[in-house]
């Protein structure tokens, strides 16, 4: 009964919110461009446009019918959370509750932001006379604003909210502080994958500036910028400057903001508080942080893998055209670069506070397997494009497009950069995994069984089984087409990836079935220490050894003490009653 009436409370204020926040910026919107902010449509009068009277009769209508409604179920949900005893904990603890401040902060932050930084951006280029040739923007400049300003607003109301939902009584708890911590984590990882992607962006900029000074080339997560600015005096590379510095500016609030919220909730203050234990218990904490650290070697690796591959195709012959070397060769890796101090510091981050962290978790133990799983996949890839492109080179046949039998230039950058990414996936995947077999062979470890390396040899075993099921599953319809009479062009081109694929899986899953085969026999006792033996009873003596051994010398007899009276004898008591004896644990 009481989830249902949260479901009709929250799913209807919802609704009535939304239909109040549309006609709060179309109103907005209206009075700022009567104010002069975007294209004017009003006359000295008033509002003179047809467009703007109908836009305000249905922002009057849509915006007094939702706000209405959303006050009425608004106020009753705030009435239970208000209720006296354990009433208003369980509403504030109620899952219901949670999804929907969950949502709609993660939802409103989310559009507030991003439209913010696309206004200011581009408001900051054109006052710099770095202007577009023509706009992608479907909106006016008034319909930003409102939209911004609206938004911004309703989330730090909500956000003020259920900052007091969690400081007042008892801990919120459950599924219901799950839910508040994906918010937390989830907008928080969202500000800072933009503000790393804007870093990225400076750096790919400066670089396109040298190697190309008369033309823009670059792109990035705010937009494209390689068309030439017209009627401009400004350099082609101030627009992304500016995109990325403004996206830094405000991602970055975005994200220090709740990193540093959620640093305070696991801090004790003054007196030791649940709240702290319990955050620092989180395991949504834990998974943010190796989330991070996952996307960060995933970025690094690919940066390694692409500039190494490019070089390995020009050493064998492939010709780089008007693209310097150096160029190809250093951006990605350089590009990368915010990416290796993010993972440097959430990687030691996590491993501070593994000792208060989820009980039995390993922060450690985790990153390095998902370090190996990333360097894993990277062999895969680099193992399966080598392999088809020397496939399709060998066998006979032409090109399909799965592989590379084409031209020299072609099939020398494909084979290339397969050897970039079996390179940098070996440097990735060797140092953890072997640091792992290490810890699996020391005395008392606990790293067979562990969680997380289950999972990881798992996962591993069950893509390549799954890969090579579908692999030697095209490669016997291949040729059960040819058993039926049916023709096959380019047979064995076509062959050439799903083989690969095939002979790639198969050499994979043998190496961890091996492993996995090991592990369960258990770890390798160290080398050079004896192993302890149970120690032997003594064997009685054969016959004729107790005459042979010398007697050994009679002590001489102590002189006997006086003898003591005893006691008398005390009758004994009787016996009370034994008590049961209890079971063990």
């Amino acid at each position: 009964m009481a989830t249902a009436k949260r479901l009709y409370l929250y799913s209807v204020s919802a609704t009535g919110l939304g239909m109040a926040l549309f006609g709060a910026i179309a109103m907005l919107h209206l009075l700022l461009n009567r104010a002069g902010l975007g294209p004017q449509n009003y006359s000295n009068s008033g509002f003179g446009s047809t467009a703007d009277r109908d836009l305000l009769s249905i922002a009057i209508a849509a915006g007094v019918v939702g706000l209405v409604l959303w006050l009425i179920h608004w106020a009753i949900a705030e009435r239970m959370v208000k209720a006296p005893g354990d009433a208003a904990a369980a509403e504030r603890a109620s899952i219901v509750r949670a999804v929907f401040f969950a949502g709609a902060m993660f939802i409103l932050l989310f559009a507030a932001a991003t439209l913010a930084v696309s206004q200011l951006s581009d408001s900051i280029a054109n006052v710099l006379n770095a202007r577009l040739s023509y706009s992608f923007a479907i909106i006016d400049d008034s319909w930003s604003v409102a939209t911004i300003i609206v938004l911004f607003g309703i989330w730090a109301y909500h956000a003020w909210i259920r900052a007091r939902d969690v400081r007042q009584g008892t801990p919120i708890n459950g599924a219901a502080a799950w839910v508040s911590r994906f918010y937390l984590y989830g907008i928080a990882f969202a500000g800072l994958l933009s503000v790393l992607g804007a870093l990225s962006s400076v750096i790919t900029t400066i670089a396109g500036e040298i190697a190309f000074p008369n033309t823009a080339t670059t792109s990035n997560l705010y937009g494209i910028y390689n068309l030439q600015p017209s009627s401009s005096s400004a350099p082609d590379w101030v627009r992304p400057v500016v995109a990325a510095i403004v996206g830094v500016v405000i991602w970055g609030a975005v994200w220090l903001s709740h990193w540093l919220y959620s640093n305070r909730l696991r801090k004790d203050q003054g007196v030791p508080s649940d709240r702290a234990i319990a955050e620092r218990a989180s395991r949504v904490r834990l998974a943010f942080l190796m989330i991070v650290v996952l996307w960060s070697v995933s970025s690094i690796a690919a940066g390694v893998a692409s500039g190494m591959g490019t070089l390995f195709a020009t050493a064998l012959g492939m010709k780089t055209g008007t693209i310097p070397l150096w160029y190809s060769v250093a951006v990605p890796p350089l590009a990368a670069l915010p990416a290796v101090a993010t993972w440097w510091l959430h990687r030691r981050r996590a491993l501070s506070e593994t000792p208060v962290g989820p009980a039995g978790v390993s922060a450690r133990r985790i990153s390095s397997y998902v370090t190996a799983w990333v360097g894993l996949g990277l062999i895969m890839d680099g193992l399966v494009v080598g392999l088809s492109t020397v496939f399709g080179r060998w066998l006979p046949g032409g090109s399909t497009g799965s592989t590379y039998s084409g031209s020299d230039d072609i099939w020398k950058y494909t084979l290339g950069i397969s050897f970039g990414f079996l390179i940098a996936g070996l440097i990735f995947w060797i140092w953890p995994w072997f640091s792992s077999q290490r810890r699996r062979n020391v005395a008392g470890s606990d790293e067979i069984g562990s969680s997380s390396r289950s999972y990881y040899l798992y996962a591993v075993v069950g893509s390549m089984v799954i890969g090579g099921a579908f692999s030697l599953a095209e490669i016997l319809y291949l040729y059960l087409r040819l058993g039926f009479g049916l023709s096959v062009p380019d047979l064995a081109s076509t062959i050439s990836m799903p083989l690969a694929l095939l002979i790639t899986s198969a050499l994979l899953l043998g190496y961890h079935a091996l492993v996995m085969r090991g592990d369960a026999r258990g770890p390798r006792p160290p080398q050079g220490i004896e192993v302890a033996t149970l120690p032997f009873a003594p064997m009685p003596p054969y016959f004729g050894a107790a005459a042979a051994a010398p007697a050994a010398p009679e002590q001489p007899a102590a002189p006997l003490a006086p003898a003591v009276p005893e006691a008398p004898a005390v009758p004994e008591a009787p016996a009370a009653p034994s008590e049961p004896t209890p079971p063990t644990a």
